[in-house]
Formats: structure tokens, C-alpha cells, sequence
């Protein structure tokens, strides 16, 4: 489940990481999947996507 940090992002940019996460596990399985895959097709940056709140 998404931390609310996920929930405070603009929506343009989940939509990014969504599309981006179901069309990385659609071309590949989980143990071959490849977060900078992921953050490479969801143009967004690494620290963006491992943001958290403290």
C-alpha cells in the first residue's frame, strides 16, 4: 500500500509512476522488473520516487 506521501504528489505524477510500474510488470516478471525502468518511462527522478515523509 502507497504511503500517504504517494497520495500528497500532484496527480500528473502518479499517474507517471502508475502507467509506468503497470507497464514495467506487463513486459516483465517481478524478479526481472527494474526500478530504473521505472523511474527512466515514469520521467521522474530517483529521490522523487523513494521520497518519504519522516
Amino acid at each position: 500500500m502507497p504511503k500517504q506521501t504517494f497520495f500528497d504528489r500532484p496527480s500528473k505524477k502518479r499517474e507517471r509512476i502508475l502507467q509506468a510500474e503497470m507497464e514495467e510488470f506487463a513486459a516483465y516478471p517481478y524478479l526481472k522488473s527494474s526500478t530504473n525502468r521505472i523511474i527512466e518511462n515514469g520521467d521522474i527522478s530517483k529521490g522523487s520516487f523513494y521520497k518519504k515523509s519522516y
